[in-house]
């Protein structure tokens, strides 16, 4: 007698569970708005590693992080280029410079045609570093973080003020 609902039980467990497998696995693949999605995700990610292996992509700054003050929103259309021989920076700063400029203006503004690049892909997006060698008075080190979304962080060396970080997005060109 128990022997005989032990094995109905078996028998609707592995019933259940076979059940169960299946249409987990046929639901996703009859979901058109899941496989959308997903397909979009990966469309963005291709379009993102193509920009980085082809060094061509702009980094749109929308937050500034200051090492000694709060964290500043940028309103304006602050950016920093990438393209194969040119690195161009449009980006402010906030913070303590070591040494005081002379006839410049404030902020991270410069073009750089010589420079180190290198990128890193790693799981969950891209490191890249860049070192700018002929910016008059300056050596900056760039530090970005892309992420496979899209999402961009980046940190900024200067050997003559503190250093700084910026958040943003990496410029999706349509």
């Amino acid at each position: 007698m128990i022997w005989n609902i032990m094995k109905k039980f078996i028998y609707f467990s592995m019933l259940l569970l076979v059940t169960s497998i299946f249409t987990s696995a046929t639901t996703f693949a009859d979901d058109p708005v899941k496989q959308n999605k997903i397909s979009k995700k990966e469309q963005k990610t291709n379009a993102i590693k193509e920009m980085i292996d082809t060094r061509d992509y702009t980094f749109i700054a929308r937050t500034a992080l200051p090492m000694t003050m709060p964290s500043k929103q940028l309103t304006g259309e602050y950016y920093l280029k990438i393209s194969k021989d040119t690195i161009e920076a449009y980006l402010p700063y906030y913070g303590r410079a070591y040494t005081a400029p002379i006839n410049e203006e404030g902020g991270i503004k410069f073009t750089s045609t010589d420079f180190t690049y290198k990128a890193e892909e790693s799981k969950k997006g891209w490191d890249i570093n860049i070192e700018t060698k002929d910016v008059s008075r300056h050596s900056y080190e760039l530090s970005l973080f892309v992420s496979k979304s899209g999402m961009v962080s980046l940190q900024v060396n200067d050997s003559s003020r503190q250093s700084i970080s910026f958040n943003g997005n990496i410029d999706m060109k349509e």
